[in-house]
């Protein structure tokens, strides 16, 4: 099981290497993925207002899982 669970975290993880790839708004389909915010900002790094706006979604989309995470925890474990 935890190899099958790597794996797949791994495939999450390198997932949105595909935005390097994809140069129409497509890409966008990928922003439910954490990772994707911090590729999408190290892609379009000499741009100042674009780093600022991929750092905030990015930090938005991970405190979103983190808190969605953390109830379905709350709710396996103590209910």
């Amino acid at each position: 099981e935890g190899v099958t669970l790597a794996k797949g975290a791994n495939f999450l993880i390198s997932l949105p290497i595909l935005i390097c790839f994809i140069e129409t708004s497509w890409k966008y389909a990928f922003g439910f993925i954490p990772v994707f915010w911090t590729y999408n900002l190290f892609e379009n790094i000499d741009n100042v207002n674009s780093i600022i706006l991929n750092f905030s979604i990015g930090l938005l989309i991970h405190i979103l899982y983190i808190l969605l995470l953390t109830k379905l925890f709350k709710k396996r474990v103590y209910n």
